[in-house]
């Protein structure tokens, strides 16, 4: 019964955490996985990562923190691309939260331009009063 129990989570979790890869080639077979831990590594590449785990329907938690990749403009939306859709958690939060917090930066950042925008408008408006004195 240990022996099972210990194949089943084994199956279902696997923590790479802190070993130095850079490719994560050699994960695609573990399609029964549902937790990956493969923070503080030297993972570079999106596009490489979501060929290894595209087919992991059941993957639900993937720690990516501590990586070059993690580091990258956009991460959490170019991370939450790269994974299968059944993920639920990335890095220690809950991807609904990732999506919130994506979507506030997405309304800050309109909002940020909107500002701009009204500020280049009223210093254009302001110059062309000043020139016409």
């Amino acid at each position: 019964m240990v022996r099972s129990n210990a194949r089943s989570l084994i199956e279902r979790l696997l923590d790479l955490g802190a070993n130095a890869i850079a490719n994560p080639s050699g994960l695609k077979h573990l399609v029964t996985l549902e937790e990956l831990w493969i923070n503080d590594n030297e993972l570079e590449s999106f596009s490489e990562l979501e060929e290894e785990l595209k087919d992991m329907t059941r993957l639900r938690t993937a720690y990516l923190e501590g990586n070059p990749l993690a580091r990258k403009p956009n991460y959490e939306t170019r991370a939450l691309a790269s994974l299968p859709n059944s993920l639920e958690q990335l890095d220690a939060l809950p991807v609904e939260d990732v999506r919130t917090e994506i979507e506030q930066r997405i309304l800050a950042g309109f909002s940020s331009e909107a500002d701009n925008a009204s500020r280049t408008e009223l210093d254009a408006s302001l110059d062309v009063g000043a020139t016409e004195d």
